[in-house]
């Protein structure tokens, strides 16, 4: 999986460290709203993915050094894609920096800097018509009702 920092001019994607995990929190919070088992599950990805470091990533986005969202990644075997998927499950940026292209930034850089083996990016959800719009112009096709894809070509990723 990812395991170093991505910088763009729009943003700073670092892989979480233990002193970003307040911060972190702060943001899934803010994400999952009044959901009491929430920060549970997130304490609980977070020493997971610690401990399985190949299995997925988590980065903590910043402007100006300031944590203004999130990123959750998992890697799973696709048998109908016959590679690895790159499985976003959850990227969250904070309202005030919506609209900034951030969220576009990481779906396009992630696919160029993804793992080699990597054949797509997926997403599962329940995603609004804007969501699912903003998803079609990046690439992703729909799946399934809930399932969105974006299959990753092999220059696209510079393999």
């Amino acid at each position: 999986m990812l395991n170093y920092d991505l910088v763009t001019a729009k943003a700073a994607y670092r892989i979480l460290k233990p002193a970003d995990v307040p911060a972190f929190l702060a943001l899934a919070a803010e994400f999952h709203g009044s959901d009491p088992a929430a920060r549970e599950r997130m304490l609980s990805t977070v020493a997971h993915l610690a401990r399985h470091k190949g299995s997925g990533s988590i980065f903590v986005i910043e402007r100006e050094e300031d944590a203004v969202g999130y990123v959750i990644l998992v890697g799973c075997w696709s048998v109908a894609l016959g590679g690895m998927l790159l499985c976003l499950e959850e990227l969250y940026v904070s309202p005030a920096h919506r609209g900034l292209g951030i969220a576009t930034d990481f779906i396009g850089l992630l696919a160029k800097v993804a793992p080699a083996g990597t054949v797509a990016i997926r997403c599962d959800g329940d995603f609004s018509r804007r969501a699912r719009g903003w998803a079609r112009r990046l690439g992703f096709r729909e799946e399934a009702g809930r399932i969105l894809i974006r299959e990753i070509g092999k220059d696209e990723a510079g393999r």
